[in-house]
């Protein structure tokens, strides 16, 4: 069985220079980490809650991410809306097919897994547009501006 103490670290390289994002990324990481303490500990119910509670962050990062790629013109929209659709199906297949084992803490292989596409999601997708963002003079907006890049 694998090591479920072992956390994944953020690291800077994984930035795409806007906080609102960043800050969903780092949130989504340590939503991961919670998993993997909860099952260090044999705590597969509250392991399998904090799963539910990572696809419902997930989904609610990809709107945001969604509007805020829209908002700035980025050219390949389409194919990065396109990854977050087929990052939420493999998901909803893994919540599936892990929920009973994990709840009873037998199962923790799709954590392994859930940490690989994550960090597919940070450097495939997101640091695409990274340099788009640099490009245009859109990256390390202040925290005041929200997603679609006015203040909220």
């Amino acid at each position: 069985m694998p090591n479920s103490d072992v956390r994944f670290q953020w690291h800077h390289g994984f930035e795409v220079g806007h906080p609102a994002i960043d800050d969903d990324h780092k949130a989504l990481l340590d939503c991961l980490n919670r998993i993997a303490k909860y099952f260090a500990i044999s705590r597969g119910e509250d392991a399998y809650e904090e799963c539910l509670n990572f696809r419902a962050e997930i989904e609610r990062h990809f709107e945001k991410e969604n509007r805020f790629l829209r908002v700035i013109q980025f050219p390949r929209w389409q194919r990065h809306l396109t990854s977050h659709s087929k990052f939420t199906d493999h998901l909803l297949t893994y919540c599936a097919f892990c929920g009973e084992r994990c709840r009873k803490s037998q199962e923790e292989e799709c954590l392994t897994d859930l940490y690989a596409m994550l960090v597919e999601h940070f450097i495939k997708g997101d640091l695409d547009f990274k340099s788009y963002l640099e490009h245009e003079n859109l990256a390390n907006k202040q925290r005041r501006n929200g997603p679609s890049g006015s203040n909220t």
